[in-house]
C-alpha cells in the first residue's frame, strides 16, 4: 500500500504546481532543475514520483513507477518485485526513459499524466 502513497502524493505535487516534460523538473522561469530542489515547480511524472517517494524504500518508489508504466501501456517491467540490488539502477532508468518517452508526446497534457496516476493505483 505505500507505493499508493507515492502515487498519491506525486499526483498531488502535479495538480498543485503544474506538470512539464523534457525534463524531471523544471523552475518558475521554466528551467530545467533537479525535482527535490526548493526551486522546482513543474515536474514531470518521473520527477514527482523521485520526490514522493523520497522518504520510502527505493523498492517502494520502484513498484509506483512500475505501477504508473503498467498504467500508461508498458508491460515488460513485471519483474521488478524480485530484482535484485545489483539490477535495480539499470533497469530504473530504462523505465524512466520509456515513461518520459509516453509523457514527451506533444499533445500529452497533465491530465492524461493525473488520469494515469489515478489508473496506476489499480496495479500498485
Amino acid at each position: 500500500m505505500d507505493s499508493h502513497a507515492v502515487l498519491t502524493a506525486a499526483a498531488a505535487l502535479i495538480k498543485k504546481h503544474g506538470h512539464c516534460r523534457d525534463a524531471d523538473a523544471r523552475d518558475m522561469l521554466g528551467k530545467p532543475v533537479y525535482p527535490h530542489e526548493h526551486g522546482a515547480r513543474e515536474r514531470s511524472a518521473t520527477g514527482a514520483l523521485l520526490v514522493a517517494g523520497r522518504d520510502f524504500p527505493c523498492k517502494t518508489w520502484l513498484l509506483a513507477l512500475q505501477a504508473f508504466a503498467q498504467a500508461v501501456g508498458i508491460t515488460e517491467f513485471e519483474h521488478i518485485a524480485s530484482m535484485t540490488w545489483e539490477e535495480i539502477p539499470p533497469t530504473a532508468r530504462e523505465l524512466c526513459e520509456r515513461v518520459w518517452e509516453w509523457e514527451g508526446a506533444p499533445w500529452r497534457t497533465t491530465d492524461h499524466v493525473l488520469d494515469a496516476f489515478e489508473r496506476a493505483k489499480e496495479y500498485a
